[in-house]
């Protein structure tokens, strides 16, 4: 119990000094640099996944309250990387602290992005809509294979949570320019997922899947790259 303990408290220690400043950019950098050194969470010891829960806890905590989709809507709007996670089984194989790289098939790995388009409503009558899918793109040594998840949103009207159902799973070739084949997926798969951070360039992401288990924790930066912002119908 006790090196459980001091475990705890040299996780926490160097980030003291977070808590007492709003300010998110140090909190991102450690963030960064934790993912860095846990391959984006995917190989990250219990001290580091303790550690990057009470980054992200305190970055939540800096957030500004959620006003309304209207002003929530342009800053989830485009492409994101994946920086960290908190689940060690989603796949992630390669990470630097700014990107994460995702198995496809034998040793075929796939930069991860998530892309959102949002649609701004005409009047207050009509909803906000978003468009999403999750992607992970090989390059093009490997004829640039593509699997590509698509899913329905349904936004609420707290401006934080989304009701998810996943709809299909895409492969193509030539970064989605050749299709090979697209799967449905069965109903009730998808979540409940909350965005409890969000700024211009930083987003964090609470996912809590319809099957149960633990909920996951994303941390999202915003891509470079007006190519990449778009989902292709």
């Amino acid at each position: 119990m006790l090196e459980w303990l001091v475990v705890l408290s040299a996780a926490i220690a160097p980030h003291l000094q977070y808590a007492k400043s709003p300010h998110p950019l140090p909190l991102k950098q450690a963030i960064a640099r934790l993912a860095a050194e846990s391959c984006g969470g995917a190989k990250a010891s219990v001290a580091q996944a303790f550690e990057a829960e009470q980054l992200i806890q305190m970055l939540e905590a800096s957030s500004p309250p959620a006003r309304s989709w209207a002003a929530r809507g342009p800053l989830l709007d485009g492409a994101w990387d994946q920086v960290y996670t908190s689940n060690p089984g989603a796949g992630t194989v390669a990470a630097d602290g700014v990107q994460a790289r995702r198995k496809l098939i034998g040793r075929i790995t796939g930069h991860v992005l998530q892309l959102i388009d949002y649609e701004e409503p005409f009047g207050r009558e009509v909803p906000p809509a978003f468009s999403y899918a999750q992607r992970a793109r090989a390059g093009w040594l490997s004829l640039g294979l593509q699997a590509e998840l698509r899913a329905s949103v349904d936004p609420q009207p707290d401006a934080v949570t989304w009701h998810v159902s996943f709809d299909t799973m895409r492969w193509s070739l030539l970064g989605g320019k050749l299709p090979l084949r697209t799967r449905s997926l069965p109903p009730g798969s998808g979540g409940v997922w909350r965005t409890t951070y969000l700024d211009h360039d930083t987003r964090v992401l609470r996912a809590q899947s319809h099957r149960g288990g633990p909920p996951t924790t994303y941390v999202l930066s915003k891509a470079a790259g007006p190519s990449k912002t778009r989902i292709t119908r």
